[in-house]
């Protein structure tokens, strides 16, 4: 009975102990759970904190608060904004872009834009203007003799010899028209003078010819000629009519020949 007892005190003495360790054991587990839950958590950053950018990499984060996002978008329409002044200045430099590319296209290498006044003239090959010129100057009263085009408008400049009289100077305008005309070799209608480039086809007059012939012949120089596409007529001015800017332009053409 008294060894009963003794091994019953004995077991409880072990439980008793053998549960102390446990209970130590439990809270020194506990403990170290604790520092090291700590430890984990302070080593993740808060959510508040940071964001993951589009490489999956830890950022700083920004304020989203409604006032930022406010900031954020006025600077952004500021950027972007484009002011009148701005606007005002684009259009007017379009505006010139665009004239002068129409001067170039609508005027081509002739000059200056004529508009419809050039439309529907039969064209003229300006490449044998010079065997005209070699062909006129053969004459021995011809010293020099200049055939050009502007527009609708031919032009001829002739300087003659040394006394040469006004009448020999109309006759030889004359050939010299009659040989531009023969030479370019457009139709002439049944009892015309000249041919349709002096004449009028397509609906409308083609060239008006201007004459200016300059020597130091008799005291009708310069002599003035114009021919109407209408007529087939000639009409020759001396310079005893008051055209001083015409007188000007047939000195100015004799000094340069």
């Amino acid at each position: 009975m008294v060894q009963w007892l003794k091994e019953d005190i004995n077991m409880s003495q072990r439980k008793r102990f053998s549960f102390d360790d446990e209970v130590d054991d439990t809270i020194d587990l506990s403990k170290d759970d604790l520092k090291n839950s700590s430890i984990t958590n302070n080593d993740k950053p808060s959510n508040d904190n940071v964001f993951a950018d589009e490489d999956g990499l830890d950022a700083k984060a920004y304020p989203t608060d409604n006032g930022g996002d406010k900031s954020m978008k006025n600077k952004k329409k500021r950027k972007f904004k484009i002011k009148k002044w701005q606007i005002a200045l684009i259009a007017f430099l379009s505006i010139i872009i665009v004239f002068v590319i129409y001067v170039f296209v609508a005027g081509g290498n002739d000059g200056p834009v004529y508009g419809d006044r050039c439309a529907s003239l039969i064209a003229i090959d300006k490449s044998k203007f010079t065997g005209v010129e070699d062909a006129i100057k053969a004459d021995p009263s011809v010293n020099s003799i200049n055939i050009e085009v502007d527009c609708r408008i031919v032009k001829i400049s002739m300087n003659f010899v040394d006394n040469t009289s006004s009448d020999t100077a109309k006759q030889l305008a004359t050939n010299a028209l009659h040989t531009l005309d023969d030479t370019l070799g457009e139709n002439k209608e049944e009892g015309r003078a000249y041919s349709n480039l002096f004449t009028t086809a397509n609906g409308r007059g083609q060239y008006n010819v201007e004459f200016v012939l300059t020597s130091n012949g008799d005291t009708n120089f310069p002599i003035f000629g114009t021919k109407h596409p209408n007529s087939d007529d000639i009409t020759f001015t001396g310079a005893n009519v008051v055209d001083q800017a015409a007188t000007d332009r047939a000195a100015n053409t004799n000094a340069n020949q």
